[in-house]
């Protein structure tokens, strides 16, 4: 299978929970052929029924709905927009989602994608991951009034955002859209409070990458001047944010948490890259508490943002520093939300447990807790659990200290791998005997309050057995966060 057909495959699956028997409506163009053929095929490998509209070139930029594709929308379940993105036809996408959104379950728009995000590029994420941050990124903003946004390029704003919640596109829920590749988390700022001046050194919706910083000066939520080296660029900015009367008023803030995505001058990918934030004009009546209902939204990119929010109760904290997300501060009053403080991670080396070890190491640095891998040599040979590393019996000594030691070995080069972590940094437990007594007593005596376990199948299982999974997950007497390969 190639990785487009993979890619869309696991989309369809963890974010539009496409099954069998479901009607998937693929809407595609001339450009993006090869794109749709591996949704199609996708879609066919769930045992789903496909229904394919392809955009007549002839009439672009499109500014209405053609007729055949609206009649084919009640017959949807699940629609994709795998269109290229053209320059004027944002009255014609926000027009599609808005029609679509009558119709099918869930959404994937993607006005603009290429091959590039579909092999190499934002749809390559591990949306288990990408969901847990933009979970936590929102529980952290939950509360929030107003947000100071500063960049190396010049960003200098404040945001209203007093009863706006934040929202993302790793999780797609019934009756709603996101955009393909996802990983963002957004909110609809209060429209007529945002001050500042935004320096976009990114991109920008319609028209792609800046030749040259494009400096936005920004009174009560409306764009009040536009400045760029560039003339000509600037004014085809000044003719996006005149398109009416809504254009130029804030509509949304987002920042953007894909590892997997960068900045490549196509902002479908580019506001979903990690170290990026983004301020778009235009419409917003599709986001919580929006209110402005204009025929265009362009968002405009910047890097590198540092962000602190301002909450209802006078606190202030910092989300993002130069583009980094920042450790959760834990607060007596808010100790629910940020439960664990020690993390150990199970590792069996196979790929389930690499997969675990990310999600541990991620959820570690989001609650400044300590991180601590565990691996198992599993031997009927009986074992003192007071000193593990040193109490195999006689019988098979030689052989257990150097299955030991390369096992430490081994963990120790899989943290760094995968998590950058130097030693010191985390902890490493190595253990022979029994896997499930071994972690629970372990855990027991550390501490621990989050257990992170792979789940594989049983033949990757060689030394954490899969079936103990169960009996670690019944017994522990902590969470346990079961990571399935």
């Amino acid at each position: 299978m190639n990785k487009m057909i993979s890619n869309a495959l696991t989309a369809l699956r963890q974010l539009l929970d496409a099954k069998p028997g479901h009607t998937i409506l693929i809407v595609s163009d001339e450009s993006t052929r090869d794109i749709a053929d591996a949704w199609h095929k996708a879609a066919i490998r769930l045992e789903c029924r496909v229904i394919n509209f392809v955009l007549p070139e002839a009439r672009r930029p499109l500014q209405d709905i053609p007729r055949a594709l609206i009649e084919m929308m009640p017959d949807a379940d699940i629609a994709i927009t795998a269109f290229s993105g053209l320059m004027d036809e944002a009255p014609f996408r926000l027009s599609l989602l808005s029609e679509l959104s009558r119709h099918v379950r869930r959404i994937g728009h993607s006005p603009g994608i290429t091959r590039y995000m579909m092999t190499s590029g934002g749809m390559t994420a591990d949306y288990g991951s990408l969901d847990a941050t933009a979970r936590d990124l929102i529980n952290r903003l939950e509360g929030a009034v107003c947000l100071k946004v500063t960049a190396p390029g010049g960003t200098e704003m404040t945001i209203d955002v007093t009863d706006r919640p934040f929202s993302t596109d790793t999780a797609i829920p019934d009756g709603s859209a996101g955009n393909l590749p996802c990983g963002e988390i957004w909110c609809a700022p209060v429209e007529s409070n945002a001050n500042g001046v935004l320096v976009c050194d990114g991109s920008i919706g319609d028209l792609g990458r800046v030749p040259a910083p494009v400096t936005l000066v920004v009174n009560n939520g409306k764009v009040t001047s536009v400045m760029c080296q560039d003339p000509d660029f600037r004014a085809e900015v000044e003719t996006l944010l005149e398109y009416d009367a809504g254009a130029g008023i804030i509509g949304e803030f987002g920042i953007g948490i894909n590892p997997a995505a960068s900045v490549i001058g196509n902002l479908l990918e580019d506001e979903k890259a990690a170290g990026t934030a983004h301020i778009a004009f235009g419409n917003n009546m599709g986001m919580k508490g929006g209110r402005n209902a204009s025929r265009t939204h362009q968002d405009f990119l910047f890097t590198d943002p540092t962000v602190t929010v301002t909450f209802a109760d006078g606190r202030e904290a910092t989300l993002l520093i130069s583009g980094r997300i920042t450790r959760a501060t834990r607060h007596h009053e808010a100790e629910q939300a940020f439960p664990w403080s020690d993390v150990m991670v199970i590792v069996d080396f196979s790929p389930a447990s690499e997969r675990a070890v990310s999600m541990a190491d991620m959820i570690a640095r989001q609650h400044g807790a300590r991180l601590t891998a565990c691996h198992v040599i599993n031997t009927p040979i009986p074992v003192n659990m007071l000193f593990p590393q040193y109490s195999a019996i006689n019988n098979g000594m030689t052989h257990l200290k150097a299955e030991h030691s390369d096992s430490t070995r081994h963990l120790n080069a899989m943290m760094n791998d995968l998590t950058g972590r130097k030693p010191g940094e985390y902890e490493v437990a190595v253990f022979i005997g029994d896997p499930v007594r071994s972690v629970l007593e372990y855990a027991g005596r550390q501490g621990i309050d989050l257990l992170v376990v792979p789940e594989g199948s049983e033949r990757q299982a060689r030394r954490f057995a899969t079936a103990g999974m169960k009996s670690v997950a019944d017994n522990a007497g902590c969470d346990v966060l079961i990571v399935r390969g």
